[in-house]
């Protein structure tokens, strides 16, 4: 979506995410197909929740020399909530640093990467810097890791807010994106469904009954199958039960 934006009508776009890897891979990515993120070419900037925010949190100068800011930054995030709150910071303020800071802060739209899990000082940070309405944010209801549900509808009138189903899975293999069904079905999960990708073929599921840790044998000729068929240890998925 943001590289489409970029691509139709110049616009620049933050990505933000928590996850590192993802960071790089995404780097990457645009560094492979030439993407911008300049305040002049448009584009995509990658960065991290923690980063960006560190950027935000400098720029009010709220970090002292003394500070560390991964111990303290729950609370160095809510110290600028207070200060929004009171105004002691304005919107004014906000205002003068996306214009007078436009490379670090100007962009059209925010990706919030995995917005399940983000914290609700996180939340209520970047909604304080950016309007609601150039928020695109990616929910993974099932996916929590961080420990609470992130609320981003609150304060956000209900015609402002668009929900978008992604009901095709394209990380599975079709077949697996079947069996997933078709168990689901048994287990009586009756609203959890995904439609599987027919462009993406195979996907072969296994259940054995014993213990596996002693069937060296079995294990090298999966493995050694997997390899000559052109997959790589990634494709392969184990789950033991204790």
């Amino acid at each position: 979506m943001a590289y489409r934006a970029f691509k139709e009508h110049g616009s620049r776009s933050l990505f933000l995410t928590y996850n590192q890897a993802l960071i790089a891979d995404v780097r990457r990515t645009m560094y492979i197909f030439q993407i911008p993120g300049s305040l002049s070419r448009g584009g995509i900037q990658v960065d991290s929740v923690m980063s960006f925010i560190l950027k935000v949190m400098n720029h009010f100068e709220l970090i002292d020399d003394d500070m560390d800011f991964l111990e303290d930054y729950k609370e160095i995030g809510q110290s600028f909530l207070t200060y929004m709150e009171s105004g002691t910071i304005t919107e004014t303020d906000i205002l003068s640093m996306l214009t007078k800071h436009g490379d670090k802060f100007g962009f059209d739209y925010i990706f919030i990467d995995e917005g399940q899990d983000w914290t609700s000082e996180e939340v209520r940070m970047i909604k304080a810097v950016y309007s609601h309405q150039n928020l695109i944010i990616a929910d993974g209801i099932d996916q929590i890791i961080r420990g609470e549900v992130a609320d981003w509808r609150s304060g956000v009138p209900q015609n402002d807010i668009q929900i978008h189903n992604l009901r095709r899975s394209l990380r599975m293999k079709s077949n697996l994106a079947r069996f997933a069904n078709s168990l689901a079905e048994k287990l009586g999960l009756v609203e959890w469904k995904v439609q599987p990708n027919n462009e993406a073929g195979g996907g072969r599921i296994i259940i054995r009954i014993g213990n596996y840790d002693f069937d060296a044998d079995y294990h090298s000729k999966l493995l050694k199958g997997a390899f000559e068929t052109g997959n790589k240890p990634i494709d392969l998925l184990f789950c033991a039960p204790p």
